[in-house]
């Protein structure tokens, strides 16, 4: 076995158990499957546009390394690398990209070329990865089994340990998200969430212990941030503090989450799509079938939609899948 895969399977496992009018054009557009059955999950979507898109997975063994594609609105290529599985990434117009994953994994992606940062430890996941400029950079993750969970930043020249985190009992910190370098978030295990002004950290309450596993904002007020526990959960920030906002019907585990002005997307387990419109989330029904797991989605900058998952509940992390809602013509397969 990978065991640089066992990580996600057992906190996959874990987690198992346990109408205005920006949005008109999106509701009359169909969603499609362009792609299926990958070799490798896919774990990470982003981009700096609709023809600027970085997707990012599991390693299925094949000597390739990390599911790592790259599209520039005519072709799906994947670029070949030597880490595990790769869990999340962050770019900036022009480059550079910076891609996070297992055993400590850093990538850069910079003009053209692939490079392997020094880290400051090669254990444990990096689950996100986010900054406000290509030398402000962060990096949260923790221990495969849970514990040790560890903040990282980039200064332009060296990933260190952040200073000053608040020291608190917490297993992993999976994602970071901000709006510019004095405006930064963390969430983790236990229903933790921390901001950064720029000086300190703060830690913020939470109306919730479930793992919150992905944060995000629209720009303009209103955070979101959403995991799971015994039942999916949705909060929400738009100034006095996180409210649960998650629907009446208990909702599956929710991995990932994006907001754009007063829409947004989350995604989880068994193909699971909400939609926020009129400040309220609700089921999007994609008329697709998908019997596998979301774990990220992307609004690019032409409001297409991107959603991508794959089988990541065992090793190997295989059969990835991208729904897609929007303008482009989409590969269905890629180029080596």
């Amino acid at each position: 076995m990978n065991t640089s895969k066992v990580p996600c399977v057992l906190f996959c496992i874990w987690l198992a158990g346990c109408g205005s009018d920006e949005t008109k054009p999106q509701e009359t557009t169909p969603w499609r499957m362009p792609l299926a059955q990958l070799p490798g999950a896919l774990i990470s979507v982003t981009g700096t546009a609709s023809d600027d898109v970085w997707l990012v997975g599991g390693d299925p063994g094949d000597g390739k390394g990390g599911m790592l594609l790259h599209y520039d609105g005519a072709e799906l290529k994947r670029i070949a690398n030597t880490a595990p599985d790769l869990w999340w990434a962050h770019g900036f117009v022009g480059g550079p990209v910076f891609i996070s994953g297992a055993q400590g994994t850093i990538l850069k992606w910079s003009g053209g070329k692939l490079s392997k940062m020094p880290a400051p430890s090669s254990q444990g996941i990096v689950f996100g990865v986010w900054g406000a400029d290509p030398n402000d950079m962060w990096a949260v993750g923790g221990d495969a089994f849970g514990g040790n969970a560890f903040v990282w930043r980039y200064d332009g020249t060296t990933w260190a340990d952040a200073p000053n985190l608040p020291a608190m009992p917490i297993s992993q910190y999976f994602k970071v998200w901000g709006t510019s370098a004095s405006d930064v978030r963390i969430v983790g295990a236990d229903g933790v969430a921390l901001h950064y002004d720029g000086k300190a950290f703060q830690v913020l309450p939470t109306p919730t212990t479930f793992r919150l596993l992905t944060t995000h904002t629209n720009g303009d007020g209103l955070w979101a941030a959403v995991g799971a526990g015994s039942r999916g959960v949705i909060l929400e920030d738009s100034g006095p503090g996180f409210v649960d906002v998650s629907p009446s019907e208990s909702p599956k585990a929710l991995f990932g989450v994006r907001l754009e002005a007063d829409t947004g997307y989350a995604v989880g387990v068994n193909g699971t799509l909400l939609r926020r419109a009129a400040g309220v989330w609700r089921d999007e029904k994609h008329g697709l079938d998908v019997f596998d797991d979301f774990h990220a989605v992307w609004i690019d900058p032409d409001a297409g939609v991107w959603a991508v998952g794959g089988a990541i509940f065992a090793p190997p992390l295989v059969d990835g899948m991208l729904l897609y809602k929007g303008k482009q013509n989409l590969p269905s397969a890629y180029v080596d």
